[in-house]
């Protein structure tokens, strides 16, 4: 009983204050460009946006997630178009600064819901029958400093 309480007491002091308690995908859009070639390899062209709205007097955020895959797909002869949205919901124990908060839902929020994402992206693509997307890891950071 010992080494449990003492994991435990552990786990509590490294355990963030920005809480994840949920994800749902709230859009999800596929296209099939019928007069594309389907090509084993195309060069990803895809781009990220991210929202957030905050409940201050519950002490939530809503963080929006936006990838959208081969956009201008009819005009560059693209096999197809993706359009993904996904949606988190995160808790905030404690007291934050406005930028804090600010950067915990860009930055952290992001590279949380991220894995999601890209694994939805993946299968999306995997059983329409067209080349996976396989989006690469990113530094989210770096990313929205950009």
């Amino acid at each position: 009983m010992e080494t449990y309480e003492k994991k435990e007491k552990h786990i509590k002091s490294v355990t963030s204050s920005f809480q994840f308690n949920e994800y749902r995908i709230n859009n999800a859009e596929f296209r099939l460009n019928p007069e594309a070639e389907m090509d084993e390899y195309i060069d990803l062209d895809f781009n990220l946006d991210t929202d957030f709205y905050l409940n201050k007097e519950e002490d939530q955020a809503m963080v929006i997630l936006r990838c959208v895959v081969f956009e201008d797909y009819i005009e560059k002869e693209l096999p197809f178009y993706v359009n993904v949205e996904i949606v988190g919901n995160f808790f905030l124990n404690g007291d934050f600064t406005n930028e804090e908060v600010l950067n915990l839902c860009k930055v952290n929020a992001t590279a949380v819901l991220f894995p999601y994402l890209r694994a939805y992206i993946s299968n999306l693509t995997a059983l329409a029958g067209v080349p996976c997307v396989i989006l690469p890891t990113i530094n989210i950071q770096k990313l929205l400093e950009d």
